[in-house]
């Protein structure tokens, strides 16, 4: 009987270490940035920052905080195009941008103002 009870604590503890890394949560990365105004350095709020993956995932959508940052957690290794908009400046595209796992990858956006057209004088 002590036989089997001690067979049967290998098994369990057999199966427990053969399924702990199934159960363990993929490797996954970090991107954080700051949107800044071109030429100045003045960090900008309320930017659009929208990251897509390479490979078929949904889109994500951030916007930048009062000092220009923002975060995106937990991001799956690999390759992204992200493309940061606010209104009064042109739009901004980093291609491609590499996420490694287990690294927080930093990224500096500058964006131009646009350039307002003259309205015909008539």
């Amino acid at each position: 009987m002590a036989m089997i009870k001690q067979w049967a604590r290998r098994c369990a503890l057999l199966v427990a270490f053969v399924s702990a890394p199934a159960l363990a949560a993929p490797p996954t990365g970090t991107l954080d940035g700051v949107v800044t105004q071109e030429g100045l350095a003045t960090p900008l709020p309320n930017v659009q920052v929208t990251l897509r993956s390479y490979t078929p995932a949904p889109l994500i959508v951030r916007h930048t905080d009062e000092e220009g940052h923002f975060r995106i957690i937990d991001l799956p290794p690999g390759l992204y195009r992200l493309e940061a908009k606010r209104p009064g400046f042109e739009r901004m595209v980093v291609d491609p941008i590499v996420v490694p796992a287990h690294v927080a990858r930093n990224e500096h956006v500058s964006l131009r103002r646009a350039e307002v057209e003259p309205k015909p004088t008539t």
